[in-house]
């Protein structure tokens, strides 16, 4: 019998971001964080760990308050 992998929240929220930005053109705005919150179930530090690896790498940037944007 195989243990089932279950995926923490962040990782759902990076993978649905992840694939977001394969549809978006650079500049294009992405769900705010509130909606993110929202859609999601989950708190706000949850969403920002998710956000924060991908500015990491340059996949989004963050312009306040503005909101969030494929790089």
């Amino acid at each position: 019998m195989h243990k089932q992998r279950t995926i923490n929240s962040k990782t759902k929220v990076e993978i649905y971001l992840r694939e977001l930005l394969k549809k978006c053109k650079p500049g294009d705005k992405l769900p705010s964080i509130r909606q993110l919150k929202s859609q999601f179930g989950v708190s706000q530090s949850v969403v920002d760990k998710a956000i924060m690896q991908l500015v990491i790498e340059n996949l989004i940037v963050v312009r306040r308050p503005r909101g969030l944007f494929k790089a």
